[in-house]
């Protein structure tokens, strides 16, 4: 029988091969790699550097480590990726959320607590309700309905596969109740609510241009679903479509807030002003790239969330 190694051993040699193949960080991301496979937080595995580990670690350590070391991204490796303080499972089925995506939910939120908690809505006396369509593993639409209780959200994805990883953040988040998945292409489901009584439509569409697509991290290229990327020719064959159909189903004074690439925004501007939207403004993320384009329908209510411009 062949003698167990230590932890420490053991995250010498996963280490080894992990600086190698090229990661960054690669100690550090060996330490985590065992915690995840033993059960363990870094902090106490560090602890126990010089205890036997028991087989069954050291099989599942080696074998993260290999997926790794091939350059599949460490949430598909461990299975989750924080989010906005939610911890989501992610599978490859679904787009590892990015943290510049959290500017739609920051610009959703706020629109939501002043057009709605503060000044109240006619809409609906249930409360109010937000669509985030391309949900993948839901990230948007859980991140918004934790960050406001009362909020009804719909999350809609043409993946069956990434509906299904949503709706089961849903259910270990304990939002199920107020977060409905629904399998969709963009808004046409039969099940979505009546023209004019969404409060808020959020997306994050495939929006990378299919050209490029052979371009991006060998990690995203090699191993993201391609049906959560390529956004066709130009990257708004979808948002195109999208547009429109936000347009019909958001109320008066609603808002539509779409994520996109830097070069790709004064497009998305345009089109939105056309569908019938106002008040529309260019948002930056946190390194300071144009993101998100924000619009209101009919140019009623809030004109802006005086966020990041």
């Amino acid at each position: 029988m062949p003698r167990a190694h230590t932890c420490s051993e053991l995250l010498a040699e996963g280490t080894a091969r992990l600086r190698e193949a090229g990661v960054d960080r690669p100690r550090f991301e060996a330490e985590l790699l065992l915690g995840h496979v033993a059960g363990l937080r870094r902090e106490k595995l560090l602890l126990s550097a010089q205890k036997p580990v028991p087989a069954a670690w050291q099989a599942g350590f080696l074998r993260a480590v290999t997926r790794r070391a091939g350059g599949e991204p460490y949430a598909y490796v461990v299975g989750h990726k924080e989010f906005m303080s939610l911890d989501l499972l992610v599978s490859p089925h679904v787009l590892i959320p990015r943290p510049e995506t959290e500017l739609l939910v920051e610009l959703g939120l706020r629109f939501l607590r002043e057009s709605w908690f503060l000044e109240g809505s006619p809409s609906d006396p249930r409360g109010p309700l937000a669509i985030d369509v391309g949900t993948g593993s839901g990230a948007v639409a859980l991140a918004l309905a934790h960050g406001l209780p009362g909020l009804r959200v719909l999350a809609l994805d043409v993946s069956e596969a990434a509906a299904a990883v949503a709706a089961r953040n849903a259910a270990r988040l304990g939002l199920a109740d107020r977060v409905t998945v629904l399998v969709s292409d963009l808004l046409t489901s039969p099940e979505l609510p009546p023209p004019g009584t969404a409060d808020l439509v959020l997306a994050n569409l495939p929006y990378v241009p299919a050209g490029v697509f052979g371009k991006l991290a060998p990690g995203v290229a090699s191993f993201e679903p391609r049906l959560a990327l390529d956004g066709g020719p130009d990257g708004l064959s979808l948002i195109r479509r999208l547009v429109p159909q936000a347009a019909d189903i958001i109320r008066p004074g609603g808002a539509c807030a779409l994520e996109c690439g830097p070069e790709q925004c004064t497009l998305l501007a345009g089109l939105l002003s056309r569908s019938g939207f106002a008040g529309i403004q260019v948002h930056r993320d946190l390194a300071g790239r144009a993101r998100v384009v924000w619009g209101i329908r009919d140019g009623q209510g809030h004109q802006g969330t005086g966020g990041r411009g």
